[in-house]
């Protein structure tokens, strides 16, 4: 190599050098220092993460109740504890979520690359299928990876047939199971969807039809052809008689959920309380209705009388979930015997029109004068 030659190739080993001595230089300037860069997550997502988790953290939410007064029975030490308790799990969780984000990150760029291989024309039978095989693992990684997310932040992900949150539900239908061959269906008004209502004996209810568990399934999967209807939520009642074929049902309308592939937008699950048959008591004394026996004895009749029982009590009775099959005694005495056969007759009416005539039975008790009802 003549010495021309060797000044002339030092010479651009030397340029080259200085302009990536720059290049490093002016990227580093674009990245911060790395105290700044440590001090401020300028990624907008690595930032959301990191908020949700710490809001989402167990100690960061008993610190919020502590400060809003939630927390009985506390000492002046807890809430420095519990300050102590956040600051510490706060910590770990920027830590836990960006090492995660970051994999995450990698994994995806790597997953991207292989994919791009794949779909090219260069590559062989052979290698594609090791191509293929390196996706797999790498997939597999990200989805460990995202499992340790969700962990980290305490979000349990949207799957199918998940728990829907009250807010986001559309419909709420209640089915109940009164025996094998009859289902009642009821639907809950738009307003007022709230998780209390898991909670109490279903209020702001709507009945639908009295119909049978082939016909339900029928009527969901025209429920669930609109989006206005969907994410729906589907609650099972059943009582100690119809447990078989309240499971049967709920059997159904998963495999109906998934023919129709909308497992994500329906939640359905069993209600675990199982009422007995109902027994309503009514009691007439002097042409005056009492709703109850203790009414009666302390001689406070109902101020609606025979027009509030047709518009409050027969509704109540019939269209009530878990009230159905349904025993009606009506004790009278000889004056008020021509307003029971009225009740009878209008509680028959009404169980005719509802399809429910063999789920009510009406039964009349006259009493003396002195005697006690029971």
């Amino acid at each position: 190599m003549s010495s021309k030659f060797k000044s002339v190739w030092l010479l651009a080993a030397c340029v080259c050098l200085i302009l990536g001595t720059l290049a490093i230089a002016t990227d580093s300037e674009k990245q911060g220092s790395i105290l700044g860069r440590v001090q401020i997550v300028d990624d907008p997502e690595l930032g959301e993460l990191i908020r949700i988790a710490i809001e989402n953290s167990p100690e960061m939410k008993m610190l919020d109740e502590y400060r809003l007064g939630r927390v009985r029975g506390g000492v002046p030490g807890d809430y420095q504890e519990l300050a102590k308790a956040a600051e510490a799990a706060r910590l770990k969780i920027v830590r836990c979520v960006t090492e995660t984000y970051a994999q995450i990150k990698l994994l995806d760029t790597q997953i991207a690359q292989i994919h791009k291989k794949i779909k090219s024309s260069k590559t062989t039978e052979a290698v594609q299928m090791e191509l293929f095989l390196a996706k797999a693992e790498l997939e597999a990684k990200r989805t460990t990876e995202l499992a340790k997310l969700r962990e980290v932040m305490n979000i349990i992900p949207k799957h199918a047939f998940g728990r829907i949150p009250a807010s986001a539900l559309k419909s709420w239908l209640v089915l109940d199971v009164i025996n094998d061959d009859v289902v009642h269906v009821f639907k809950k008004h738009p307003k007022g969807f709230t998780e209390a209502d898991l909670f109490s004996r279903y209020a702001y209810l709507d009945s639908v039809k009295l119909t049978s568990p082939t016909e339900v399934i029928s009527y969901l999967k025209d429920v669930l052809k609109s989006e206005e209807h969907r994410p729906l939520r589907v609650v099972i009642m059943r009582k100690a008689a119809s447990v078989r074929p309240s499971e049967e049902l709920h059997k159904q309308i998963i495999q109906m959920a998934k023919e129709v592939k909308l497992q994500m937008e329906i939640e359905v699950y069993l209600d675990d309380r199982t009422p007995q048959i109902r027994r309503y008591r009514l009691y007439l004394k002097e042409g005056k209705i009492y709703r109850d026996k203790i009414d009666l004895e302390e001689n406070k009749p109902d101020r609606g009388g025979e027009q509030g029982f047709y518009k409050e009590s027969i509704p109540h009775l019939l269209y009530t979930p878990g009230n159905l099959p349904l025993k009606v005694t009506i004790n009278f005495d000889a004056e008020s015997k021509d307003l029971a056969v009225r009740m009878s007759k209008a509680i028959k009416e009404a169980a005719k029109k509802l399809g429910a005539e063999k789920l009510v039975e009406i039964e009349q008790k006259e009493f003396g004068p002195n005697e006690i009802p029971p």
